[in-house]
Protein backbone atom coordinates (compact mmCIF):
# COMPACT_ATOMS: atom_id res chain seq x y z
CA UNK A 1 0.00 0.00 0.00
CA UNK A 2 1.52 3.30 -1.19
CA UNK A 3 1.07 6.35 1.09
CA UNK A 4 2.20 9.99 0.59
CA UNK A 5 1.22 13.49 1.34
CA UNK A 6 2.15 17.11 2.93
CA UNK A 7 1.59 19.17 6.14
CA UNK A 8 2.79 22.97 6.95
CA UNK A 9 4.10 23.85 9.99
CA UNK A 10 4.50 27.39 11.44
CA UNK A 11 8.27 26.72 12.68
CA UNK A 12 11.49 25.84 11.27
CA UNK A 13 12.88 22.65 9.77
CA UNK A 14 15.32 23.09 12.96
CA UNK A 15 12.55 22.81 15.38
CA UNK A 16 10.31 20.36 13.12
CA UNK A 17 13.30 18.03 13.08
CA UNK A 18 13.62 17.88 16.56
CA UNK A 19 10.15 17.75 17.43
CA UNK A 20 9.53 14.52 14.97
CA UNK A 21 12.39 12.93 17.28
CA UNK A 22 11.39 13.62 20.79
CA UNK A 23 10.56 10.93 22.20
CA UNK A 24 8.43 13.40 24.82
CA UNK A 25 6.51 15.12 21.98
CA UNK A 26 6.11 11.68 20.07
CA UNK A 27 4.65 10.06 23.00
CA UNK A 28 1.86 13.09 22.78
CA UNK A 29 1.30 13.30 19.23
CA UNK A 30 1.12 9.88 17.88
CA UNK A 31 -2.34 9.01 18.12
CA UNK A 32 -3.06 5.41 19.98
CA UNK A 33 0.74 5.36 21.34
CA UNK A 34 1.41 3.89 24.54
CA UNK A 35 5.01 4.11 24.92
CA UNK A 36 7.94 5.87 23.08
CA UNK A 37 11.70 4.60 24.35
CA UNK A 38 14.62 5.65 22.31
CA UNK A 39 17.24 3.40 22.12
CA UNK A 40 20.05 5.30 20.56
CA UNK A 41 20.29 8.47 17.66
CA UNK A 42 18.07 6.73 15.56
CA UNK A 43 15.84 3.87 16.52
CA UNK A 44 13.22 3.71 19.02
CA UNK A 45 11.19 1.30 19.98
CA UNK A 46 7.18 1.98 20.00
CA UNK A 47 3.96 0.30 21.75
CA UNK A 48 0.56 1.23 19.72
CA UNK A 49 -2.96 0.75 20.13
CA UNK A 50 -4.59 1.23 17.17
CA UNK A 51 -8.30 1.34 16.24
CA UNK A 52 -10.17 -0.40 12.68
CA UNK A 53 -9.14 -1.00 10.50
CA UNK A 54 -5.29 -1.61 12.01
CA UNK A 55 -7.12 -2.16 15.20
CA UNK A 56 -4.70 -4.20 17.43
CA UNK A 57 -1.91 -3.69 20.01
CA UNK A 58 1.17 -3.28 18.17
CA UNK A 59 4.55 -3.63 19.70
CA UNK A 60 7.36 -2.87 16.89
CA UNK A 61 10.67 -0.68 16.31
CA UNK A 62 11.13 2.43 14.53
CA UNK A 63 14.69 3.29 12.66
CA UNK A 64 15.91 6.60 10.77
CA UNK A 65 18.19 5.84 8.38
CA UNK A 66 20.25 8.28 5.79
CA UNK A 67 19.69 11.21 8.14
CA UNK A 68 20.08 14.57 6.61
CA UNK A 69 20.06 17.57 9.09
CA UNK A 70 17.36 18.95 9.01
CA UNK A 71 15.69 18.34 5.79
CA UNK A 72 15.50 14.87 4.92
CA UNK A 73 15.51 10.56 6.65
CA UNK A 74 14.37 7.71 5.78
CA UNK A 75 12.01 5.60 8.11
CA UNK A 76 12.16 2.03 8.38
CA UNK A 77 8.79 0.21 10.36
CA UNK A 78 8.64 -3.10 11.93
CA UNK A 79 5.80 -3.82 14.23
CA UNK A 80 4.29 -6.91 15.44
CA UNK A 81 0.49 -7.64 16.82
CA UNK A 82 -1.62 -10.50 18.18
CA UNK A 83 -3.25 -11.23 14.78
CA UNK A 84 -1.06 -8.83 12.24
CA UNK A 85 1.93 -7.22 11.35
CA UNK A 86 2.69 -3.73 10.32
CA UNK A 87 5.81 -2.70 8.40
CA UNK A 88 6.77 -0.39 6.01
CA UNK A 89 9.39 2.21 4.73
CA UNK A 90 9.09 6.06 3.78
CA UNK A 91 10.99 9.18 3.09
CA UNK A 92 10.16 12.53 5.15
CA UNK A 93 11.35 16.01 3.12
CA UNK A 94 11.43 19.48 5.61
CA UNK A 95 11.55 22.56 3.01
CA UNK A 96 11.76 25.59 4.85
CA UNK A 97 9.41 28.44 3.13
CA UNK A 98 9.36 31.78 4.60
CA UNK A 99 9.14 31.10 8.53
CA UNK A 100 6.91 27.60 8.14
CA UNK A 101 8.33 24.27 7.40
CA UNK A 102 6.67 22.15 4.17
CA UNK A 103 6.69 18.40 5.35
CA UNK A 104 6.28 15.41 2.69
CA UNK A 105 6.15 12.14 3.14
CA UNK A 106 6.10 9.18 0.88
CA UNK A 107 6.38 5.24 1.32
CA UNK A 108 4.92 1.89 1.65
CA UNK A 109 3.32 0.40 4.22
CA UNK A 110 2.03 -3.30 4.54
CA UNK A 111 -0.75 -4.85 7.46
CA UNK A 112 -0.35 -8.49 7.07
CA UNK A 113 -3.35 -9.33 8.59
CA UNK A 114 -5.03 -12.77 6.87
CA UNK A 115 -8.58 -12.10 5.89
CA UNK A 116 -8.95 -8.88 6.13
CA UNK A 117 -12.39 -7.22 5.08
CA UNK A 118 -10.91 -3.94 4.49
CA UNK A 119 -9.92 -2.49 0.60
CA UNK A 120 -6.41 -0.95 0.06
CA UNK A 121 -8.26 2.53 -0.30
CA UNK A 122 -9.86 2.14 3.13
CA UNK A 123 -6.68 1.15 4.45
CA UNK A 124 -4.92 3.98 2.95
CA UNK A 125 -7.55 6.60 4.46
CA UNK A 126 -7.94 5.17 7.70
CA UNK A 127 -3.37 5.95 7.37
CA UNK A 128 -4.02 9.09 6.12
CA UNK A 129 -6.65 9.98 9.00
CA UNK A 130 -3.94 9.15 11.58
CA UNK A 131 -1.36 11.12 9.79
CA UNK A 132 -3.06 13.91 9.22
CA UNK A 133 -4.15 14.19 13.49
CA UNK A 134 -0.57 13.65 14.14
CA UNK A 135 0.61 16.68 12.45
CA UNK A 136 -1.95 18.30 13.72
CA UNK A 137 -1.34 18.05 16.92
CA UNK A 138 2.43 18.64 15.79
CA UNK A 139 1.02 22.12 14.66
CA UNK A 140 -0.49 22.85 17.94
CA UNK A 141 3.18 21.82 19.45
CA UNK A 142 5.01 23.89 17.17
CA UNK A 143 3.30 27.29 18.15
CA UNK A 144 3.55 27.13 21.50
CA UNK A 145 6.57 25.46 22.13
CA UNK A 146 10.39 26.39 21.14
CA UNK A 147 12.48 23.66 21.09
CA UNK A 148 16.21 24.02 21.39
CA UNK A 149 18.99 21.53 21.65
CA UNK A 150 20.50 21.49 25.19
CA UNK A 151 24.08 21.93 23.27
CA UNK A 152 23.21 25.37 21.60
CA UNK A 153 25.20 28.32 23.25
CA UNK A 154 21.90 31.01 22.35
CA UNK A 155 18.66 30.06 23.29
CA UNK A 156 15.45 31.90 21.36
CA UNK A 157 13.60 34.88 23.09
CA UNK A 158 10.01 33.60 23.37
CA UNK A 159 7.82 36.46 21.47
CA UNK A 160 5.09 38.31 23.40
CA UNK A 161 2.41 36.16 21.75
CA UNK A 162 4.38 32.98 22.67
CA UNK A 163 4.65 34.51 26.45
CA UNK A 164 0.98 35.63 26.70
CA UNK A 165 -0.09 32.16 25.70
CA UNK A 166 1.72 30.35 28.41
CA UNK A 167 0.58 32.88 30.63
CA UNK A 168 -2.97 32.57 29.69
CA UNK A 169 -2.73 28.41 29.84
CA UNK A 170 -1.08 28.26 33.39
CA UNK A 171 -3.95 27.27 35.80
CA UNK A 172 -2.62 29.01 38.88
CA UNK A 173 -3.96 32.35 39.05
CA UNK A 174 -0.57 34.43 40.23
CA UNK A 175 -0.86 37.10 42.83
CA UNK A 176 -0.04 39.47 39.54
CA UNK A 177 -2.64 38.25 37.95
CA UNK A 178 -4.78 38.73 41.33
CA UNK A 179 -4.08 42.73 41.12
CA UNK A 180 -4.45 43.01 37.47
CA UNK A 181 -8.27 41.71 37.39
CA UNK A 182 -8.57 43.97 40.67
CA UNK A 183 -7.37 46.85 38.81
CA UNK A 184 -9.75 46.27 36.25
CA UNK A 185 -6.92 46.05 33.53
CA UNK A 186 -7.88 43.45 30.37
CA UNK A 187 -11.55 44.21 31.13
CA UNK A 188 -12.07 40.95 32.39
CA UNK A 189 -10.48 39.26 29.09
CA UNK A 190 -7.69 36.11 30.44
CA UNK A 191 -5.61 37.22 27.31
CA UNK A 192 -5.64 40.91 27.37
CA UNK A 193 -5.01 40.46 31.33
CA UNK A 194 -1.86 37.79 30.43
CA UNK A 195 -0.70 40.69 28.20
CA UNK A 196 -0.81 42.40 31.05
CA UNK A 197 0.95 40.52 32.95
CA UNK A 198 3.86 39.39 30.61
CA UNK A 199 4.04 43.85 30.33
CA UNK A 200 4.39 44.33 33.51
CA UNK A 201 6.91 41.17 34.17
CA UNK A 202 8.89 43.01 31.50
CA UNK A 203 9.22 46.71 32.87
CA UNK A 204 9.05 45.85 36.38
CA UNK A 205 7.03 45.64 39.30
CA UNK A 206 7.12 48.81 40.45
CA UNK A 207 5.83 50.43 36.89
CA UNK A 208 2.88 48.22 38.07
CA UNK A 209 2.34 49.56 41.62
CA UNK A 210 2.96 53.15 40.37
CA UNK A 211 0.28 52.14 38.10
CA UNK A 212 -2.28 51.15 40.82
CA UNK A 213 -1.77 54.67 42.69
CA UNK A 214 -2.21 56.12 39.41
CA UNK A 215 -5.39 54.20 39.39
CA UNK A 216 -6.26 54.60 42.62
CA UNK A 217 -6.55 58.64 42.53
CA UNK A 218 -8.93 58.15 39.70
CA UNK A 219 -11.26 55.88 41.56
CA UNK A 220 -13.83 58.55 43.28
CA UNK A 221 -14.26 58.16 46.98
CA UNK A 222 -17.18 57.68 48.76
CA UNK A 223 -19.02 60.69 50.66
Amino acid sequence: MDIEGTYTLQAPPENVWRSLTDPEVLLSAIPGVERVEQIDERTFDVVLRLKAPFKGLYQGRVVLVDQQYPYHYKIEIHGTGHHNNLNGTGSIYLDAQDNNTIITYKGTLAANKPNSPFPPSMLRGAFKHIAQQFFATLAAYSRTHIVTSSAEADTPTPSLDEEVMAASSSQTTSLLRRLIQWSGLGAGDPEQEARWETRIRRTGYITFFLLLVWIGTRIPRRK
